[in-house]
C-alpha cells in the first residue's frame, strides 16, 4: 500500500484518467476518502476512451459507492471500445471485478470484431483464464474455423482446442476441414502431422495422410507427404509406399535428385536412393548435374560402381570444356579403371593445350546427329589432335545409333584403323555375326575378322558353318569361292567345288563348276574332264553350241575344245545337227579335211532334204 507522499508524486505525474483514478483509488485505501473523492472527480474532466469510462466505472464504485453511476460510465466505455482489445480489456477488468456475466457480454462482443483464426484462440485463452469457461472459450475458438485459411491455421486452432480446452472432436473436425485447403505436400504433411501429434493414438493421422494421397498432384509434394509419414507417423513401410509412388509420377533429373534427399532424409533408404538417383540420371542431359548425382551415390551411398556407371553417362553428356573439367575430376577421383583414369588424363592435357580446337570439336559433336557423322568426327579428332579416348567415345556414342549393317562394319573398320582397338572390334564383328542371316554379310564379317582383326580361326568357323548349311551345288561354289578370295585355302576349295560336282543336276552347273575350277584352281585337267561330261551329254547343234562358247570363254581356244568337238561329233546324229558342226569346225579351227568328214555324215543323216542345198553350198565353198 503507497503512503501519501508516493501518491502525491503520483498524482504529480498524472496524465490521463486511469492515471488519476489509479491515484485516487490509492488514497480512498489509505483513508483519504476526501482527497480520493476529488482526485477521481479531477479524473472526470479528461475522460473520453474506453479506458478512461472504465477506469471511472471502477472508481464510482469502490470511492464513491454509487453502483448506479459506474454503471453510467460502463455503458458509456462500451460505446467507446473501437477494437476488440478494448472489450477484452474490458471484459478482463469486469471478470477481476467478480462481473462474469458482464465480462461474458464483452467477451462476446469481442468476439464480433476479431476475424483471425488466431485471434479467436487467443480470445478463448483469456476466457479461459479471466472466466474459466470451458465452454465459452471453445465457443469462441469454433468460430474461428471459419476464417482460417491457411494449413497452419487449421493446425494451430486444432491445437488451441485440443490442448487449452480439452475439445477434441471439434479439434478433429479443423483438421479434418484443413485438408480442403491442401494445395501441396507441405500442406497436406503439415495437417497430418497435427493430427498424429495431437491424436497419436487414433486412426485420424494415417486417415488424413490416405486421404492427402489421393489429391496430390505432384511427385515432390508426394515425396513431401512420404517424408512427414516416415518422420511424424513413424511408419517407413508406409512412407516407402509414397516414395515409390513419387518417383513413378517424375520425370525431372532435379526432381528425383530432390526426391532422393527426401529419402535420405527420413528413410537413410540406400538401396532406394540408387534406384532413384539412377533414374534421375536417366532423364538428365546436363554433365554436371550428372556428376552431381555421380558424388551423391559415392559419397552418401558408398556406391562406387554406381557412381562410376553414372560417371560414364557424364562423360558422354559432355558439351564444353567446363563440363568436362567436371566430369574428368569426378573420374579422377572415383573410378578404379585405371586405363579409364589415364585417359582422362591425357584428355585433360590434350585439352588445356588446346582449348579453342576442342571447344569445335565440342560443338560438331553436338551437332553429329547420325551415327556416320560420328564415325567422321572421330577421324577427324584422330587426325587433328590424335585424342583416342575422345575418339573412343565418339565411336561409343556412333555405336548407340548404329542399326544397319553396313553401318556396323564401317564402325567396326573405324574402330580397329583409327582406334588400334582389335578387342572392341572384334566384339562388334561377333555382334553383327549374331544379327546376320544371309550369305554375304557373314562372308563380309568372315573377311574382316580374317584381315581387321587377324583371326583366321573365327573366320574358318564362319566358313565351317556356312558349309553346314549347304543344300545344292550353288551352295558349295559360294563357300568356296568366298573361301578361295579370303583364305586362299585351295585344298578346302577344290573339296568344296567335289562337292558341288557331286551335286550338280544338269550341264549349266556343271559348267559353272568348270569355270571356278578354272579361276580359282587353275586346274585344267579337272575343268576337261567336267566339260567332256557334258559334251557327252550334247544331243544337238544348241547344247553344242553353249558347251562350245562357255569353254571358248573360260579356258580360251585349246587342245581341249577340239577334243570336246570330237565328243560331240559322236553324239550328233541329224543331218541339221552335224551340217552346223561341220561349219562350226571351220570357223573355229579352218580344218576343211575335218569338215567334209562331218558333211559326209550328214548327207547321210536324218532330215538330209532339209539342209541338202545349204551342204551342196558348203561343198562349192570347199573347192573354190
Amino acid at each position: 500500500m503507497a503512503t501519501k507522499e508516493e501518491l502525491e508524486e503520483l498524482y504529480d505525474d498524472c496524465q490521463e484518467t486511469p492515471d488519476y483514478v489509479k491515484v485516487a483509488l490509492g488514497a480512498f485505501e489509505i483513508g483519504e476518502k476526501e482527497w480520493a473523492e476529488e482526485v477521481y472527480e479531477e479524473g472526470a474532466d479528461w475522460a473520453g476512451s474506453a479506458q478512461d469510462f472504465l477506469a471511472m466505472s471502477i472508481g464510482a464504485k469502490k470511492i464513491l459507492g454509487d453502483d448506479a453511476r459506474g454503471a453510467e460510465y460502463f455503458a458509456k466505455a462500451k460505446e467507446a471500445c473501437t477494437s476488440a482489445d478494448d472489450m477484452v480489456a474490458m471484459a478482463e477488468a469486469c471478470a477481476a471485478d467478480g462481473d462474469k456475466d458482464t465480462a461474458r457480454e464483452l467477451f462476446a462482443g469481442a468476439a464480433d470484431k476479431v476475424q483471425k483464426a488466431a485471434q479467436f484462440l487467443a480470445l478463448a485463452q483469456k476466457i479461459n483464464d479471466s472466466l474459466g469457461d470451458k465452454e465459452l472459450a471453445a465457443q469462441i475458438s469454433a468460430r474461428g474455423k471459419e476464417q482460417c485459411k491457411t494449413p497452419a491455421d487449421f493446425a494451430e486452432l486444432a491445437k488451441g482446442l485440443a490442448k487449452d480446452f480439452g475439445d477434441e472432436a471439434g479439434a478433429q473436425d479443423v483438421l479434418s476441414s484443413a485438408v480442403n485447403v491442401c494445395k501441396t505436400g507441405d500442406d497436406f504433411a503439415a495437417i497430418a502431422a497435427a493430427a498424429a501429434d495431437l491424436f497419436p493414438k487414433s486412426d485420424l493421422g494415417i486417415q488424413l495422410f490416405k486421404e492427402a494421397e489421393e489429391k496430390i498432384p505432384s511427385g515432390l509434394d508426394m515425396g513431401g507427404l512420404a517424408k512427414a509419414a516416415a518422420t511424424t507417423l513413424g511408419d517407413k513401410e508406409y512412407a516407402k509406399v509414397l516414395f515409390n509412388k513419387a518417383q513413378e509420377m517424375l520425370t525431372s533429373g532435379d526432381d528425383l535428385t530432390k526426391l532422393a534427399g527426401f529419402v535420405q532424409e527420413s528413410l537413410g533408404d540406400k538401396a532406394m536412393m540408387a534406384a532413384i538417383y539412377q533414374k534421375a540420371v536417366s532423364y538428365e542431359k546436363n554433365a554436371g548435374k550428372i556428376v552431381i548425382v555421380a558424388t551423391r551415390m559415392a559419397d552418401e551411398l558408398g556406391d562406387l560402381d554406381g557412381a562410376v556407371a553414372v560417371l560414364k553417362q557424364a562423360e558422354s553428356a559432355v558439351k564444353n570444356n567446363a563440363e568436362f573439367e567436371k566430369v574428368a575430376d569426378a573420374i579422377l577421383k572415383y573410378a578404379s579403371d585405371q586405363q579409364w583414369k589415364g585417359d582422362i588424363a591425357l584428355q585433360k592435357e590434350k585439352r588445356a593445350a588446346n582449348g579453342p580446337l576442342y571447344e569445335e570439336l565440342i560443338k560438331k559433336e553436338g551437332e553429329a546427329e547420325s551415327a556416320a557423322a560420328l564415325r567422321k568426327l572421330a577421324k577427324e579428332v584422330m587426325t587433328a589432335t590424335g585424342d583416342k579416348p575422345y575418339a573412343r567415345k565418339m565411336l561409343a556414342n556412333s555405336a548407340k545409333t548404329t542399326h544397319f549393317f553396313g553401318e556396323g562394319m564401317e564402325l567396326a573398320e573405324a574402330i580397329v584403323d583409327d582406334l588400334g582397338d582389335r578387342e572392341w572390334g572384334e566384339k562388334v564383328y561377333e555382334d553383327l555375326l549374331q544379327k546376320a542371316d544371309d550369305f554375304v554379310s557373314k562372308k563380309n564379317i568372315a573377311a574382316a575378322l580374317k584381315e581387321k582383326i587377324g583371326d583366321e580361326v573365327k573366320t574358318r568357323d564362319i566358313f565351317t558353318s556356312l558349309e553346314k548349311e549347304v543344300a545344292d551345288a550353288a551352295g558349295y561354289l559360294k563357300v568356296g569361292a568366298a573361301v578361295c578370295s579370303v583364305l586362299g585355302d585351295k585344298d578346302w576349295v577344290r573339296s568344296l567345288y567335289k562337292e558341288a560336282q557331286a551335286c550338280c543336276k544338269d550341264d549349266l552347273t556343271k559348267l559353272i563348276v568348270a569355270g571356278n575350277v578354272l579361276r580359282d584352281l587353275h586346274d585344267t585337267s579337272w575343268a576337261a574332264e567336267i566339260y567332256g561330261e557334258v559334251a557327252a551329254n550334247c544331243s544337238d547343234q544348241f547344247s553344242a553350241e553353249n558347251l562350245f562358247t562357255v569353254v571358248l570363254r573360260q579356258l580360251g581356244d585349246s587342245q581341249v575344245l577340239k577334243q570336246l568337238y570330237q565328243t560331240v561329233e559322236t553324239q550328233l546324229g541329224s543331218a541339221s545337227d552335224l551340217f552346223y558342226l561341220g561349219e562350226s569346225v571351220i570357223e573355229r579351227f579352218h580344218d576343211t579335211g575335218w569338215a567334209s568328214k562331218i558333211f559326209s555324215r550328214a548327207e547321210e543323216g536324218k532330215g538330209y532334204d532339209a539342209v541338202r542345198f545349204k551342204l551342196a553350198a558348203a561343198r562349192r565353198e570347199q573347192v573354190a
